[in-house]
C-alpha cells in the first residue's frame, strides 16, 4: 500500500528526529552526564579509574618498590612499543594488535616501562596516542577501543612479585 503525502512527510520527519537525537542530542548529553544510563556511568568511571593507574606514568617502574618484582627486558619492552607503533594505521589500524600488547602485561610497573620506551623511541605519550580525537592526524582508538585497553589496565595488579 502506498503512502500518501502527508505520511511520508511524517515518516521522514521522524526518522531525521531519530537521527538528530541518537546521532547528536543523546551522545552530546551522555558527555555531559545528563541523561547516561546506569551502565554508561559504570563505564565512564571505569575509563577514568583506568587512565588514573601509575602504570601510565613513564618513570613509575624505575622507583623503589616494596617488593621485587619482575620487569621485561630492554629487547622485549621496545618490541612491544614497536608492535603499538606499527599498529597504527594511515586508514585502518590493527587494533588487535594493540590489545595484544596490552594483554601481554601483567602488573603496572610493566605498563610504565612499555610507557616508557614508547615515549623514548616515538617521542609521543602512549596515553595520549591511544585516546587522540579522530581530527587529530594521528588519531587513536575509539571510546570502545580504549574501553578493551581500561579493562586490562584496572585489572592489572601494581607489582608481579619475583618467585
Amino acid at each position: 500500500m502506498a503512502l500518501n503525502k502527508n505520511e511520508s512527510t511524517l515518516l521522514l520527519g521522524g526518522a531525521v528526529l531519530a537521527i538528530l537525537y541518537w546521532g547528536l542530542i543523546r551522545p552530546v548529553t551522555n558527555k555531559l552526564g545528563l541523561t547516561q544510563s546506569d551502565k554508561d556511568k559504570r563505564e565512564a568511571e571505569m575509563m577514568n579509574e583506568a587512565n588514573k593507574n601509575p602504570g601510565w606514568n613513564p618513570n613509575f617502574w624505575k622507583q623503589p618498590a616494596p617488593i621485587s618484582h619482575t620487569i621485561f627486558t630492554e629487547k622485549y619492552v621496545q618490541d612491544l612499543a614497536q608492535k603499538i607503533y606499527n599498529a597504527w594505521g594511515k586508514f585502518n589500524d590493527d587494533e588487535q594488535a594493540i590489545f595484544a600488547v596490552f594483554r601481554s602485561l601483567r602488573s603496572q610497573a610493566q605498563l610504565s616501562q612499555l610507557c616508557y620506551y614508547y615515549s623514548k623511541k616515538y617521542n609521543q605519550d602512549l596515553l595520549t596516542r591511544l585516546k587522540a580525537p579522530w581530527y587529530y592526524a594521528s588519531d587513536g582508538l575509539d571510546d570502545i577501543e580504549f574501553k578493551v585497553i581500561a579493562e586490562i589496565v584496572v585489572n592489572l595488579p601494581t607489582y608481579l612479585k619475583v618467585k
